[in-house]
């Protein structure tokens, strides 16, 4: 009976080996969270600026462009911020 004690995992090495897991987990998610409310932002201001300026007549070139720097915003906070562990040394073709 005691060689069946030794192969069942006790509730406190589990417990905290799953807490280990979902501090970074928490934290990943966080900023990624964090990472696309500062590119809608982004796209916020950029897509104001351009329609105040120079593109007044265009609402659609606008958004275009607001979307693409915002886009290129939220990746590379990603890459350096939510991501930073897992990135690849080839930046483009991760992109």
């Amino acid at each position: 009976m005691t060689g069946m004690r030794n192969d069942i995992d006790t509730d406190e090495d589990t417990n905290t080996r799953g807490a280990a897991a979902v501090v970074p987990l928490f934290t990943q998610l966080a900023s990624f969270g964090f990472i696309g409310a500062c590119a809608f932002f982004v796209d916020l201001i950029v897509y104001n600026a351009l329609r105040a300026g120079v593109l007044q007549d265009s609402p659609i070139w606008c958004k275009v462009l607001s979307v693409a720097v915002a886009t290129v915003a939220a990746w590379l906070g990603n890459r350096y911020l939510t991501f930073r562990r897992e990135r690849s040394p080839r930046a483009l073709r991760e992109a």
